[in-house]
This record gives structure tokens, C-alpha cells and sequence, in this order.
């Protein structure tokens, strides 16, 4: 028997919408999310509220903007896990004791057992991504052998520095590139419901494994990928050294394994080589400087060669991938 696809919840119906309507607003979101509470900053701003949202099984991905300053109190989500990725703009989210302040540089992470508030800031354009607690903590509980005595809990914030949350954020933007802006595409990808199932699966999977949580030391050094020292070694020399040339033999010779073990740990440990990881050290050094803003008569392509990106091309398309916006537009802004 063929698979069907699965059809829209009413969830996936209600979350696509615009309006500037604040209680239409709060309606709408509350349907894909939980009830709450939703207030203006500033009396005299009026919210510009838009969302599109599509369910992959236990896994939801949206993209959402408020087009003002708003106060968000949902207290605990309770059934699901939320995630959220900036494409522009800042965000205060405040859970598990801290606050994040989240940028393009840094997503927040948000358990449903723990109180949430949250300051959503005009101008601010965000992707998200919504996981079943059920489903998280079944996974969960199956790596560690034994059933969750405490709830599952994860680090409130996600920096997008780190390798292995740079991919995990890459595959989701992956996503959102393969359903369309407004997520309504057909794909094969997630039209059937046995490959739906593992792309859920395996973003289940790679969260665990790239953000810290409660279950961290419980899930052992064998499923998290715990990195022996030379590959931590390789990456501290990276960062110091970025704005140097470096070759893989430079790399290896430095922290005293051949080339092939430092190659097989990077892609063991890291999901990834370390000649990427030193291009992704350099990308992250160009958005600072474009985010500090130009020297005199300084261009894009001048900071993009210093550091080592002799095709703009490339440059430009890998450099939105990852920040969601051309270097042009960093810069300018």
C-alpha cells in the first residue's frame, strides 16, 4: 500500500496568517502554540503580525514577525520544545533562570517545563521550530536506556558559533528552503509520511546531541560525541590563529595526531572537516566586522578577502545561508 500524505492539521490551517489585529494576533499564534498573554510596547504602535507554519509530523517550522515591540508571557509551554532562529532584529527570552538575548548569533532554546517570558523586538524576523515533548523525550529515554525520571531540559541558549549548532541551524534553513517562503510547496521530502517521519527523527537526534541539556552525561560519550582533546586543541588553534593562513598539516602537526586521525575526529566529533570549520570561524569574523560597521572607503569585497574569501559569489551566497541577509546588507545596516 502507497503511503498518503498526511493532511494539515487545523494547527498547520490557523498558522498562516497576517493581520494587524492584536487579539486576531494572539488568537492565531495560540492555536500552532499555547495560550497567552500579548501586549503592545509603546501605545502608539500598531503590530503587523504574520506567520506561516507547516507540521512535519512532531516537528513544526515556522517563520514569524509581530512588526512591532511586544510582550509575550505564555508561562510554561508545557506539551512542546521551542526553538528560535533570528533572521534579523534581537529578542529577550527569559527561562530556566536566564535570559537570552537572542541575535542572529544566538537562538533560544525553550523547555516546556520551564516559565517563559519574552520581549519581541520591532524590526525583529524570526524562524522557529516546534517539537513534540512527547516525541523529544520518547528519543530521549531511548538513548538513555531507561525512562526520564526528571524532565528533559535544555541550555536556554544556542550559540551559532558552535559548529555542531551551525549545522543543526543550517538543515533547518535547508527546510524552510524546500517548502518556499510561505512553506506551501510540494516536496517529497515531507509530503511522505515515511520520510517526514525521518526527517523528524533526525532533527530530534542532532538536537540532542548539538545543544546541552539535563540528559547530557546520561546519554554517554559514545552518543554525544564528546571530542577527544587534539580535536578541542585544533579548535582553540583555529580560533587564535583564523587570521593566518593555516593548511591541515599545520593543523595536525600543532596537536600531535597524523592528518587522516584529525580529519576522522573532526568528522566523528564535529560533523564536519577542519578545514570548514576554520572557514566557518572566518565567515563568523566577517560578520563582525561588517556588523561594526566600514572603515573609511571600505567595501564588502575588501573584508571578504582578508579574510581568506577570494570568490564574492561563493562568499555572498554562503554568507546568506548562514545570516539570512547579503554581507551588503550587514554592512549597510
Amino acid at each position: 500500500m502507497i503511503p498518503t500524505p498526511v493532511a494539515p492539521s487545523p494547527s498547520a490551517r490557523a498558522g498562516h496568517f497576517q493581520t494587524s489585529d492584536l487579539e486576531e494576533a494572539r488568537s492565531r499564534v495560540t492555536q500552532v502554540f499555547c495560550d497567552h498573554k500579548l501586549s503592545v510596547v509603546g501605545g502608539r504602535q500598531r503590530v503587523r503580525a504574520s506567520m506561516h507554519y507547516r507540521a512535519i509530523g512532531a516537528l513544526g517550522l515556522g517563520r514569524m514577525s509581530y512588526g512591532a515591540t511586544v510582550a509575550i508571557d505564555p508561562g510554561q509551554l508545557q506539551s512542546f520544545y521551542l526553538i528560535q532562529i533570528l533572521l534579523k532584529g534581537r529578542e529577550g527570552v527569559r527561562t530556566a533562570g536566564e535570559t537570552v538575548q537572542s541575535t542572529t548569533q544566538v537562538a533560544s532554546v525553550v523547555s516546556p517545563s520551564e516559565a517563559m517570558t519574552m520581549l519581541h523586538y520591532d524590526g525583529c524576523d524570526k524562524l522557529f521550530v516546534r517539537l513534540e515533548r512527547e516525541a523529544l523525550e520518547k528519543q530521549c529515554a531511548g538513548h538513555v536506556g531507561r525512562p526520564l525520571r526528571d524532565p528533559l531540559v535544555f541550555t536556554p541558549g544556542m550559540a551559532l558559533d558552535q559548529p555542531r549548532a551551525a549545522a543543526w541551524v543550517r538543515w533547518v534553513r535547508w527546510l524552510f528552503e524546500e517548502l518556499g517562503d510561505d512553506l506551501s510547496k510540494n516536496s517529497p521530502w515531507v509530503d511522505s509520511p515515511i520520510l517526514a517521519s525521518q526527517i523528524e527523527q533526525a532533527g530530534i537526534a542532532a538536537l540532542l546531541q548539538c545543544q546541552p541539556h539535563s540528559y547530557r552525561e546520561a546519554l554517554g560519550p559514545s552518543r554525544l560525541g564528546i571530542s577527544p582533546g587534539f580535536v578541542r586543541r585544533a579548535e582553540a588553534f583555529i580560533d587564535e590563529h583564523a587570521h593566518e593562513p593555516i593548511s591541515i598539516a599545520d593543523l595536525a602537526a600543532h596537536v600531535g595526531v597524523s592528518t587522516r586521525a584529525l580529519f576522522l575526529g573532526f568528522r566523528k566529533y564535529r560533523s564536519t572537516t577542519p578545514m570548514r570549520h576554520l572557514m566557518e570561524v572566518r565567515m563568523a569574523r566577517v560578520h563582525d566586522e561588517l556588523s561594526e560597521g566600514r572603515l573609511p572607503g571600505e567595501t564588502v569585497r575588501d573584508v571578504a578577502l582578508r579574510w581568506g574569501f577570494s570568490h564574492l559569489g561563493h562568499f555572498s551566497a554562503r554568507y546568506r545561508q548562514t545570516y539570512g541577509e547579503l554581507p551588503s546588507q550587514t554592512l549597510n545596516r
